[in-house]
């Protein structure tokens, strides 16, 4: 269970990056923020059982 919720969650996270990379930003900065991005919507998706859509918004807003 824990390996299919840390893939769809990667999916996810590959997916809406993909979608709303700027231009101005640092490549370092848009990797610590994909991988702040999957570790917290890893940890929300195990300790919550929720679902991923909540999982990735909770997870946004952490790591902003």
């Amino acid at each position: 269970m824990k390996l299919a919720s840390t893939a769809v969650s990667a999916l996810l996270i590959l997916s809406l990056v993909g979608c709303g990379s700027a231009k101005d930003e640092e490549p370092a900065g848009s990797t610590e923020n994909l991988s702040c991005l999957e570790i917290e919507s890893a940890k929300l998706l195990d300790e919550t059982g929720s679902n991923a859509d909540y999982a990735m918004e909770k997870a946004a807003e952490i790591c902003k």
